[in-house]
């Protein structure tokens, strides 16, 4: 009897330990199985707004518009709705309010955030999908008609300015200004020569194998500053996410947004979506080109501007 109730303790950890290096919980499953939908009000007192226009052609080839919506909760909070564009559809899909039956505030972001962030902290910071959605999706007003977002991709960011000594050992989910700088190009250069191939960060390794996971407990994801740059008037952050491909037969929306510029106390002004373009038929060649560059596609407008 002994012996049984230890191999069904010893099968239960195992399967713990299994469920938390899935690609999302049952948890976010069943959460993302109801959506949710923010509408945008630019004179809310309980949030800041700033919209970003892109365009995706230059770095992808493809003429489509991206639309990047900071809303920025308070001065340590950051959530990025990222209006991706769909085959054969714009952004955007007009709709009646009353059509809408799960409407989430401000104050609602921040239990999904708090929920999102415990559950990040119990998997030591490897499991950042509570943090990196697509159940929320943004509505928005138009010369009084209401328009929802066709794909909404919604990311939670944490804002620290603490010196480090180390590039960044904080984790996926934090910005932090003050990290030492350190590139792709450092990266994968030392990577390849300790492990002679590319890191699991690099599309070209997940298609060599079908997905590829993180090496637990040595990796885990996390952003790293690299540069910066100007952007029109004001001075541009830029960073890279070191993640994993971890689904072999759809779309890595897990990753978000790959590369980013960030612009304190406007949010983030410019980017790459590697997973959403290579899923339009970008290749894998292609994508890594633009990778090894740290190349992102830059602002056409902040905030009409």
């Amino acid at each position: 009897m002994k012996f049984k109730i230890i191999a069904i303790l010893i099968f239960f950890s195992t399967s713990l330990v299994k469920a938390n290096q899935r690609d999302s919980s049952d948890l976010f499953k069943r959460e993302q199985q109801k959506i949710k939908y923010f509408i945008i009000d630019s004179k809310s007192p309980d949030y800041k707004i700033n919209l970003v226009e892109l365009n995706a052609k230059k770095l992808y080839g493809i003429d489509k518009n991206i639309e990047l919506y900071n809303v920025l909760i308070d001065k340590n909070l950051l959530v990025l709705f990222s209006v991706l564009p769909v085959k054969e559809k714009d952004l955007w899909s007009e709709i009646s309010l009353d059509q809408l039956n799960n409407v989430v505030g401000a104050e609602d972001l921040k239990k999904i955030l708090d929920q999102g962030f415990q559950a990040y902290q119990k998997s030591e910071l490897q499991n950042s999908d509570g943090l990196k959605r697509n159940d929320i999706k943004v509505v928005i007003n138009r010369n009084g008609k209401y328009f929802i977002s066709n794909y909404c991709l919604t990311e939670f960011f944490k804002i620290v300015t603490q010196e480090l000594i180390f590039p960044n050992e904080m984790g996926n989910v934090f910005i932090n200004i003050k990290s030492p700088m350190f590139s792709v190009s450092e990266y994968e250069t030392k990577f390849k020569h300790i492990n002679n191939e590319y890191s699991p960060n690099a599309l070209i390794s997940a298609n060599a194998t079908g997905s590829s996971g993180l090496r637990q407990p040595l990796e885990r994801p996390l952003n790293f500053l690299s540069a910066k740059i100007a952007v029109g008037n004001y001075t541009a952050y830029k960073f890279w996410q070191f993640s994993d491909w971890r689904v072999a037969d759809g779309t890595n929306s897990r990753r978000g947004i790959d590369r980013f510029l960030y612009i304190p106390e406007i949010g983030i002004v410019g980017g790459s979506f590697d997973f959403w373009f290579n899923a339009l038929g970008i290749s894998s060649k292609e994508i890594m080109k633009n990778y090894l560059s740290e190349d992102v596609i830059l602002p056409v407008s902040i905030n009409n501007h």
